[in-house]
């Protein structure tokens, strides 16, 4: 007998993106952003714009190292630690959507990366790029959303399995629903659900489960376990948000993309800086 994905448990994997985080670059510096100390790590050159990348929950710079070791050969390219993350330090108080752009945004002048920029956000990153880009659009040029986040997956998952909240929370040490919220209160529905920008963009996803499911649910939605079906059309829903726009599929399952599948990410890069230098070609097959 087939085993069932239940809805939990696929949520599960999918809301809980646990990455495990390596050493990290060799090099780097800590720059003061207020009171506080934060880690970026810039190398390479090459003209406009630089690349800036954007880890997800959890994460930090480590998580990009095999994608800047390779990037830094085509432009400009820096990733950092958010507060509390990596080397940088902790916030005074409750970590918002609002103070991460603002110190992200800092922290790049102060190293003198003034933009334009290409931004490459990962899972909960993805959240902050687009918000970053709703804020200063005439500086970001270009996007790379990988497996992103979606202000919508907390409500669309917790609806398919109503013991989701309660079990996430718990795996990810936390004693409420509640404190779920406050950690991924970027993903409530607000300003960014409605978040459009006509630039180039590539969406990538990670690699939809090809064994077959045994239950009538999954048959009815293409053969996909809901909360895959759920996520893939919330990453179509990112790739409509440009006109410039292009969704690809990671030929290898797991979420943690950056990682593992790197050359995918530098690939997808590569293909937006041609595309803001030289124009859209959304509209053509990616041969990934």
């Amino acid at each position: 007998m087939e085993a069932v994905d239940h809805p939990a448990t696929s949520a599960l994997r999918l809301l809980a993106l646990v990455v495990v985080v390596p050493l990290g670059l060799a090099s780097g510096q800590l720059m003061s952003i207020g009171t506080r100390q934060l880690y970026i790590h810039c190398s390479g050159s090459g003209p406009a714009p630089t690349l800036v990348l954007e880890a997800g929950a959890g994460g930090n710079s480590a998580n990009f190292e095999k994608v800047q070791t390779q990037l830094e050969k085509l432009a400009r390219v820096c990733s950092y630690d958010r507060a509390g993350l990596g080397k940088s330090d902790k916030p005074k108080g409750e970590q918002t959507e609002t103070g991460i752009i603002d110190d992200l945004h800092q922290l790049l002048l102060d190293v003198h990366e003034s933009g334009p920029y290409l931004l490459v956000g990962h899972s909960l990153g993805g959240v902050y790029v687009r918000a970053f880009q709703m804020r200063y659009p005439k500086l970001v040029k270009g996007l790379v959303l990988v497996d992103s986040s979606h202000e919508e997956q907390l409500n669309r998952f917790t609806a398919l399995s109503p013991e989701l909240g309660k079990q996430f929370a718990t795996q990810r040490g936390m004693s409420t629903y509640d404190d779920m919220y406050r950690l991924y209160g970027q993903l409530r529905p607000g300003a960014t659900l409605n978040w459009h920008a006509d630039i180039p963009m590539i969406v990538i996803e990670h690699k939809r489960p090809t064994s077959p499911v045994a239950n009538s649910s999954s048959a009815q939605s293409g053969g996909l376990p809901p909360v895959d079906r759920a996520w893939h059309e919330m990453q179509a829903d990112l790739a409509q948000r440009s006109t410039c726009a292009q969704l690809w599929e990671a030929p290898k399952e797991g979420h943690d993309i950056p990682a593992e599948q790197p050359d995918l990410v530098v690939k997808a890069v590569s293909i937006v800086l041609s595309e803001i230098r030289n124009g859209c070609r959304a509209s053509e097959d990616a041969d990934k």
